[in-house]
């Protein structure tokens, strides 16, 4: 018996041995997961991010020409920013997207809603005669009929008016009813049918009331045979025929219209550039007409400030004169006429939070000493190598702006706000001082610095910039660095020479 328990306990030691040996022999899974799997957005398109957590380096695949991943691999606890286009179809778009850790997958799926259509299904000129009537526009649209709007130029609503709406076999269908012509003239206007930032357009003509009249006598007796002359007055606002015998002819010795009349415009003598609208319309304002008129004064300078809404800042702040609204074309102010609106603050360019895409142009402001940019999110590049003066540079809020370009101007570089680019390069030949000061930000993800186009650099504050990891220099500014006469304060990134 004794020998029986003896051999069950070496069985079960050796069975015990052995599953530690297997569990002592187990390697470590892959694996990957993501902070969500799936991204939705309306037809707007936006951003939204995700995190990775995985056991190692990551890679992503799948391709999509409006979906754009911020990077397709990188580590553990990366974030991922993806930018979705605006969906300018009328379905439903889908991008898929997979994620790789060894032999582990995770999978993500980003939508985007729907967007609006309105397109003519009909032809885009219509003309009814005189009596006017009844008139459809056909749309292939997928906006409500209650969104859309229809407005009509040179008075056409007083003649057309808007029925009804139907849909006939999925196309919107719009009726309207033109009213008689009783003008010895055509009219014509521009039927513009619009909703959610889209529109569609249809001239509208309709004939004039036919005119035909002949001021003449009852008979014209002449009392010998020999040949005479004599006249008729014709009226009319359509062509006419005249029949004759052979034995005589005519010929048409003047043409006038119906109504003319002539105004004459007198300019007066002036001093400086000036311009302004003229209004003709009638008593009841239902057709109104304007036209400009410029007086330009001698040597005016002329430039082009291409971005609409920097032209429209620079007019606000009476450093231009904007000529037409539509066009690139101003006439640039002079610094004292600037200096008589605003003689503590000219040399400062103030053009935050406008929407501004593009600084082209700013050349032409030489004596700007201080440049406020923030706020102008769409603002990628900033060029101010044409100037010489300026000392402060400040692009807070610009968050994909990613390429300053300071040229000769000893100047201090100040962003202080979210970047949601990975990457700055600043570049100058007296920039002192980098500023990257940023108090309680979040989803900040500037990672790097490229500094190599500032030889004279002599700081850099990276205080609140978690993210940021590398500083690139020159192998010139590391000796400076070890010298100590390049400073990187509040910041744990890391020089690297480039």
């Amino acid at each position: 018996m004794k020998k029986i328990v003896l051999a069950i306990v070496c069985m079960a030691s050796c069975l015990w041995s052995c599953s530690d040996d297997e569990a002592g022999n187990l390697q470590p899974t892959d694996s990957i997961q993501l902070s969500k799997d799936l991204i939705e957005t309306g037809f707007e398109g936006g951003t939204d991010e995700i995190v990775v957590t995985s056991s190692g380096d990551w890679r992503m695949s799948g391709t999509s020409t409006w979906v754009h991943p911020s990077a397709t691999e990188g580590k553990p606890g990366d974030t991922i920013l993806f930018t979705i286009d605006p969906n300018a179809t009328d379905h439903n778009l889908q991008a898929e997207f997979k994620l790789f850790t060894g032999s582990a997958v995770a999978r993500l799926t980003v939508t985007c809603g729907e967007g609006y259509v309105l397109m003519l299904d009909s032809d885009a000129k219509i003309a009814l005669t005189r009596n006017g009537g009844e008139f459809t526009v056909r749309l292939n649209t997928n906006i409500p009929a209650e969104e859309l709007t229809c407005t009509f130029s040179e008075g056409g609503d007083t003649w057309i008016s808007s029925e009804k709406s139907t849909d006939v076999f999925g196309d919107l269908v719009m009726s309207f009813s033109m009213a008689e012509n009783t003008a010895y003239s055509d009219r014509s206007s521009l039927l513009t049918i619009s909703g959610h930032d889209l529109s569609a357009q249809v001239t509208v003509t309709q004939a004039a009331l036919d005119y035909l009249h002949v001021e003449c006598q009852e008979v014209y007796q002449f009392n010998d045979m020999s040949a005479a002359t004599f006249t008729v007055e014709v009226e009319s606002n359509v062509d006419y025929t005249v029949t004759v015998p052979d034995w005589i002819t005519y010929q048409k010795v003047e043409t006038r219209a119906l109504t003319t009349e002539v105004l004459q415009f007198n300019v007066s003598e002036g001093t400086s550039t000036r311009l302004s609208d003229v209004v003709i319309a009638d008593a009841k304002k239902q057709y109104e007409f304007s036209f400009s008129v410029r007086q330009i004064a001698p040597g005016a300078q002329i430039i082009s400030i291409p971005d609409a809404a920097f032209r429209n800042r620079l007019g606000k702040n009476n450093w231009i004169v904007i000529l037409d609204e539509n066009s690139d074309e101003v006439i640039l102010k002079d610094l004292e006429s600037i200096k008589e609106v605003d003689r503590w603050y000219y040399d400062i360019l103030q053009v935050s939070n406008e929407g501004i895409k593009s600084l082209e142009g700013i050349e032409y402001f030489t004596w700007v000493t201080i440049c406020n940019l923030g706020g102008n999110p769409d603002l990628e590049v900033v060029d101010i190598s044409s100037l010489t003066s300026v000392t402060t540079v400040n692009v807070d809020n610009n968050t994909r702006c990613g390429t300053i370009i300071c040229g000769e101007n000893a100047c201090t570089v100040v962003q202080s706000q979210r970047m949601d680019i990975p990457k700055i390069t600043v570049t100058g030949n007296k920039v002192k001082e980098i500023n990257l000061t940023a108090y309680y930000i979040s989803g900040d993800q500037l990672q790097e610095l490229d500094v190599t186009g500032c030889p004279n650099l002599t700081k850099i504050n990276g205080y609140g910039r978690n993210n940021l990891q590398t500083i690139y220099i020159t192998a010139e500014q590391q000796s400076r660095v070890d010298a100590g006469t390049l400073r990187l304060e509040s910041s744990s990134a890391s020089f690297v020479v480039k």
